[in-house]
């Protein structure tokens, strides 16, 4: 779970530029069409591995904070 200074620092942060976002949401689509290839269109599949990888992001966050 993200702690209280994570939800602070989150809130401090100026917007993301339009082009920057762009890019971001462009990546993840394509890692998530990459991902349903991969595991044979089985959208199951792609959503466990999917979380578990975020888990595991925001575990390591909470780590590094």
């Amino acid at each position: 779970m993200l702690s209280m200074l994570s939800l602070f620092r989150l809130e401090n942060k100026a917007p993301m530029p339009y082009r920057v976002w762009t890019e971001k949401l462009s990546s993840v689509v394509r890692q998530w069409y990459k991902a349903l290839a991969d595991c044979g269109r089985d959208v199951t599949k792609v959503r466990t591995n999917m979380l578990a990888k975020f888990v595991h992001m925001i575990y390591q966050m909470e780590l590094d904070g």
